[in-house]
């Protein structure tokens, strides 16, 4: 139980969101003892790209950064339509890095902390779509071509192929 007493939120667009990035980490923090709340930017069901279905029982409108440990974002064709310039995700993401909580992102996801300004100078991956890795340069990311990237309490994946291994590096980050 190396997570016991963590609380970590997971945002997912309320459409489209990628579910082995969703499934597969939640289960591992699950499994170490963490409690994990899915967020969105509407509460409700949301639905990922393979049919998963959840209910996000948070809304990031008003998700306070200081009642998680950790503020992670999943990515997914939907990312880009509801995450990325969505401005109360934008301050829960910033307010969690002013406090000092682990932040994460996967695949498309990593530009919502892009567009928040807070991947200057910072190695990140991204999932290799021109639109995204334009975002992160044009931020001042340091695009890295490696399935998880660690960097200044960052940790980034770059896709569903990185699920597991990005869930496993927040597990470390995370354990005491």
């Amino acid at each position: 139980m190396r997570l016991a007493g963590k609380k970590i939120l997971m945002v997912v667009a309320p459409e489209g969101f990628r579910d082995e990035e969703l499934l597969t980490p939640r289960a591992l923090f699950e499994a170490a003892g963490a409690v994990v709340t899915v967020a969105s930017t509407r509460s409700g069901q949301a639905c990922g790209m393979k049919g998963a279905r959840v209910v996000a029982t948070a809304n990031v409108d008003v998700s306070r950064a200081s009642d998680f440990d950790a503020v992670l974002l999943v990515g997914g064709a939907g990312a880009e339509t509801f995450l990325w310039a969505h401005p109360g995700l934008r301050t829960l993401v910033t307010d969690a890095r002013r406090e000092e909580r682990l932040l994460g992102a996967i695949c498309l996801a990593p530009v919502v902390l892009a567009r928040a300004g807070l991947l200057k100078n910072i190695d990140t991956t991204v999932w290799p779509s021109p639109n995204a890795e334009s975002e992160i340069r044009r931020a001042g990311g340091r695009l890295k071509d490696d399935a998880v990237v660690c960097a200044d309490r960052i940790i980034t994946g770059r896709g569903p192929e990185a699920a597991e291994l990005w869930a496993q590096a927040i597990v470390r980050a995370m354990s005491p």
